[in-house]
């Protein structure tokens, strides 16, 4: 499920970060940016 208020990952990202990690928590309905995601 993408929530996009207009910033943040675009949906066309899904296959790339799909099965990743995250390098921090987050809590419900936090964006989530490409920074917060593990290499």
């Amino acid at each position: 499920l993408f929530k996009r208020p207009g910033n943040g990952l675009p949906p066309s990202s899904f296959e790339k970060i799909i099965g990743k990690t995250l390098i921090r928590d987050i809590v419900p309905d936090e964006q989530i940016k490409l920074i917060d995601i593990k290499k």
